[in-house]
């Protein structure tokens, strides 16, 4: 019984993991470049506001598993997921372009101009992740309805694995070294192309050719499919305001800069004994087909959580 948990629970958990070694990874390979505290602090302050907007993309996978049930909801929840990632394409320009990003990045964290011109790069060449992001984790909840799990778990794992080697390949590069932000904003590329390239494929593989049928329901409308994704997008979107908000008062603390590229070596280095306990969710709705297994579920988590605490 609790080995048929165990051996459902440790393949989620070392890929979160892996991901948090190749995070590591990454801050190391800005910490080896010139500039260290400056890209570091200036990347992970992008990266927050960045996953603040984008982080309920992360909620199309359960959208897309839910409500796409033939080909003309297919159709409606792709053009809410296109229209969902334009605008927050559009909120990130905001931050770049308009008075906005003054508000936000240089007087609410209280950073020098120059610093602050640094966050904007930063943020100016992550425009292009919303989409990618975004789609996904759309493409990524089709593949569930097949239960091809197994895709999606093989993506995350390439999608790390490339990423680390785009962090040791680009390192000595000249143009690198010369534009040291250049590191973790292709490095995060080369990690959601990989990750969109397998799992469309999978998509193009196993769902596109048959799976949704011509007859169904009638396509579920903008609006329902706001009702839908917007409570399940609110919990991430309360979640991914911790980091930014941390990031507010520590860049307004002495020698905000030095702090802020702390911070982000340390964010990430921290979630590494307790992240995968987030996997812990899956647990339940796979086994609650299971006569007698609340209790050990239960004892389950918990001996996790001590596990993860000692």
């Amino acid at each position: 019984m609790y080995r048929s948990l165990l051996r459902f629970l440790v393949p989620l958990a070392l890929v979160i993991l892996i991901r948090d070694l190749s995070n590591q990874v990454l801050n190391g390979g800005m910490a080896r470049l010139p500039e260290a505290t400056a890209t570091l602090a200036s990347f992970g302050l992008a990266f927050g506001l960045f996953f603040l907007v984008a982080a309920p993309l992360s909620q199309l996978t359960s959208t897309s598993l839910v409500l796409v049930t033939g080909r003309s909801s297919y159709r409606a929840v792709r053009n809410y997921v296109w229209l969902l990632c334009l605008l927050i394409t559009v909120l990130l320009a905001s931050l770049d372009f308009t008075p906005l990003g003054d508000l936000v990045i240089e007087r609410a964290h209280g950073i020098a101009p120059p610093f602050s011109l640094l966050v904007r790069r930063a943020l100016l060449w992550l425009m292009g992740a919303p989409i990618l992001y975004g789609l996904t984790h759309f493409y990524s909840g089709l593949l569930l309805r097949v239960r091809r799990t197994a895709i999606n778990g093989y993506s995350t794992l390439a999608g790390i694995v490339t990423s680390t080697v785009t962090v040791f390949l680009l390192l000595p590069l000249p143009f690198v070294q010369a534009t040291p932000l250049l590191l973790p904003v292709l490095a995060t590329y080369v990690r959601m192309v990989t990750e969109m390239a397998i799992v469309g494929y999978g998509y193009w593989r196993y769902v596109r050719p048959g799976q949704l049928a011509e007859a169904e329901t009638e396509a579920p409308t903008f609006a329902e499919i706001t009702r839908f994704f917007w409570p399940l997008a609110f919990i991430l979107l309360v979640q991914g305001a911790s980091r930014p908000v941390i990031n507010l008062f520590v860049a307004r603390g002495p020698d905000g800069e030095m702090a802020l590229a702390v911070l982000t070596v340390v964010y990430a280095l921290g979630l590494m004994p307790y992240g995968w306990l987030n996997e812990l969710k899956n647990i339940p709705p796979a086994f609650m087909g299971e006569e007698g297994m609340d209790r050990p579920v239960r004892r389950f988590a918990l001996a996790c959580g001590l596990f993860s605490f000692a």
